[in-house]
């Protein structure tokens, strides 16, 4: 403290007890032999002690060092002081003790003391103390209570691990269990705290951890992967199987928690606990699970399966009485009386057909198995083929039908055609439906943006119908759901257009809106996200003068001019499709194993002059292929449940033969089956076209137009 250059002797003394008066903290200076005696002790010293003046501290005291220690806590404290000297070049050294006042009590200090050699006195210490008691207290109780809340927490593990540093892997066996039958007995105890952590954690996995789970654990308790996970996350566990004593293995798990250390350093707290009675009831439930899920799946595939035969079940007669329907509706020689008969079955049947359609694409929704297709479609012939249908519901019952199209379109955009056309049919179809006679109906296109070959389309159907009320309008989407009761019998609804169609724009990324004024109309708005399909090179020089300098197709046909401009239009494209010349003559073989609807169908087909060779399953389509010379048939019609011989099989048999018509003859599946999947495996069976029964005369003859005269 004062070194040489202030040499402390009788006659400097009392400078230093002059300076030492007015210190406000205890102030002494005592001599390094025997118990320490005395050279001085300033008043706020005394009043540490009890003492109202230097007399009683001194008879308190002995007026040396070892006195004013309690004596069991003198020679640690002497063999701290010598130690901290020698090590610090400043010869300074800091120590806590108690001492006892002269009341009896016990209260705590804190030393500040710094040695230095002296002529007059030999080694002497200059000491400063205060009172730390009650902080000494509080620090205690922190202490207590952290170490209890430690304490507590650690009661959930068997054993704690505390890496004090991920760099150097320091480490430290904070808590380790030496009971029962587990690993952690003392000598490992003793084997692990003596070890840094990449020894350590080898040593725990190759005499403790389940072989089966070795590998592994070597790989997630890595310290790089520790500190990898935690800086991602504060903590995060490690389960694993464990073996034990009695030669069983148990589910544990290790717990880490990230630390913050001194000097910035990244700490973790191990935590090993046993879980197996946990784990074990997660694994059953988990297994429950499994077994759930999978009777689920079975389920839904007994469902599925249900489904389509229903489908086919019901749509077998069903074709057979809309077809026959048809015939006699046809025939010149019907009375009108009878006439007028089967037009309301057929208006019956159409109906029942359509709930039918409605309940099963339900279903192919709640279950997750309605896919949305990715194709190239011409956008003008998709809105030809909607207005065809509503105009001529429009014109059947005297509504006023237009269609317009605001802006320019692309000729051709990428998404589902069907399932688009579904939608806007579905919504106009409620337009007509619910419109009473001599009110309009509008349908108005527009793109509103487009960005990087991304289209977004919006379609706007407007009625002047019976509308809805503000309180029912939540529920419009809902199945099953209806306003009004009476509107099933009134207007032949089912209440699952509408919760079909919302569900088919989702699927398709779009949203649908709705606004409604009871007594007033509807306006349903679609917004729907298209991409626009990208052209060849050589192809854009054609379609820029063609379009315009903004590279949009010209606008399609739909206008102003109602669903008459649309029909003549469409007209004059059906007209232009390769036909060849047409289909009088042509031999058409059809595959049906129900009498009536092969009966139906030679009917159907011979009103176009068309021969037609009928067999009663796929074996006997096959035969007669191969029987006849290369290019008889012009199609093969082809029912997909057959006995013998499904037409799946006897499709993927025919383009198999060595013949050079075997690959190019047009195969259409003409089936019940009408769910996608159906679809899909027959384009996989190598099938041109799939139409589902009952099939409309046109759609048929279109189809066998294209396919014979492509």
């Amino acid at each position: 403290m004062f070194g040489r250059k202030f040499e402390l002797n009788a006659e400097t003394l009392h400078i230093v007890e002059e300076i030492g008066r007015h210190m406000p903290g205890g102030f002494f200076i005592y001599r390094d032999a025997g118990d320490g005696p005395l050279l001085y002790a300033n008043r706020a010293v005394w009043e540490i002690f009890g003492c109202a003046d230097e007399a009683e501290f001194r008879a308190l005291t002995g007026f040396t060092f070892r006195g004013m220690l309690l004596p069991e806590d003198y020679d640690a404290i002497q063999q701290s002081i010598e130690l901290q000297i020698s090590a610090d070049e400043d010869k300074m050294d800091t120590v806590e003790y108690r001492i006892l006042r002269k009341d009896g009590t016990v209260r705590w200090v804190d030393d500040y003391g710094h040695f230095t050699e002296t002529e007059a006195y030999g080694g002497i210490y200059y000491v400063f103390i205060s009172d730390i008691t009650e902080k000494r207290e509080r620090m205690e109780t922190d202490m207590a209570v952290r170490q209890a809340v430690i304490e507590a927490l650690s009661e959930t593990y068997h054993t704690v691990w505390l890496i004090n540093d991920v760099e150097t892997g320091a480490f430290s066996l904070y808590r380790g269990d030496t009971a029962g039958g587990t690993i952690h007995a003392g000598p490992i105890r003793d084997a692990l705290g003596k070890l840094r952590y990449p020894q350590a954690k080898e040593f725990y996995i190759r005499t403790t951890v389940a072989p089966a789970d070795q590998a592994r654990l070597q790989e997630e308790l890595a310290l790089e992967n520790i500190a990898r996970r935690l800086k991602e996350e504060s903590r995060f566990s490690v389960n694993y199987l464990r073996s034990m004593d009695d030669g069983s293995e148990h589910y544990f798990r290790i717990e880490f928690a990230k630390v913050n250390m001194p000097g910035g350093k990244l700490g973790v707290v191990c935590g090993f606990t046993d879980v197996d009675a946990e784990t074990r009831r997660t694994l059953r439930q988990n297994e429950a699970l499994t077994d759930a899920l999978t009777a689920a799946r079975q389920a839904n595939r007994a469902k599925t399966a249900f489904l389509s035969n229903m489908s086919h079940e019901i749509r077998t007669p069903m074709n057979a009485i809309i077809g026959l329907n048809s015939i006699a509706l046809n025939d010149p020689d019907t009375p009108e009386r009878t006439r007028d008969y089967l037009t309301k079955i057929d208006v019956s049947a159409r109906h029942l057909l359509n709930i039918i359609n409605d309940i099963l694409d339900m279903s192919r929704i709640e279950s997750g198995r309605m896919a949305v297709k990715e194709e190239e479609f011409s956008i003008s012939k998709a809105l030809e083929q909607v207005n065809a249908i509503v105009g001529g519901q429009c014109r059947e019952k005297g509504l006023r039908y237009t269609c317009s199209i605001l802006g320019e379109l692309n000729d051709s955009y990428i998404g589902d055609e069907m399932k688009l056309r579904q939608v806007l049919i579905n919504i106009l179809g409620n337009g007509v439906k619910f419109t009473p006679a001599g009110g309009s109906l509008s349908f108005t296109i527009e793109e509103l943006a487009r960005l990087e070959g991304n289209a977004t389309l919006r379609f706007t159907i407007r009625d002047t119908g019976i509308g809805m009320s503000k309180a029912f309008l939540p529920h419009i989407f809902e199945a099953f759901s209806q306003e009004d009761a009476s509107t099933t019998s009134r207007y032949g609804s089912t209440g699952l257009g509408l919760p079909i169609t919302k569900s088919i724009v989702e699927l398709m990324n779009g949203q649908i809106e709705v606004e409604s004024e009871q007594g007033v109309g509807s306006v349903f708005t679609v917004t729907l996200p298209l991409r626009v399909p990208g052209r060849r090179a050589e192809d854009k020089a054609g379609a820029a003068e063609e379009a315009g300098a903004d590279g949009l197709a010209p606008k399609p046909p739909c206008g102003d001019g109602g669903p008459e401009a649309f029909r003549d239009d469409l007209n004059k494209k059906n007209s232009a499709l390769p036909r060849g010349t047409d289909l009088r003559g042509r031999r058409v073989l059809l595959a049906e194993d129900v009498a009536v609807n092969a009966e139906i169908m030679v009917m159907l087909l011979t009103t176009r002059e068309l021969e037609v060779d009928v067999a009663e399953n796929g074996r006997a389509a096959l035969e007669l292929f191969e029987g006849h010379p290369v290019g008889w048939y012009d199609a093969i019609l082809m029912d997909m449940r057959m006995p013998e011989m499904d037409g799946l099989e006897a499709t993927r048999r025919i383009r198999a033969l060595d013949r050079p018509d075997a690959g190019r003859v047009p195969i259409i599946a003409l089936t019940a089956n009408a769910f996608d999947e159906d679809v899909q495996r027959s384009m996989q069976a190598g099938l041109n076209a799939h139409l589902s029964k009952p099939v409309a005369a046109e759609t048929l003859f279109g189809t066998l137009e294209r396919m014979i005269g492509a």
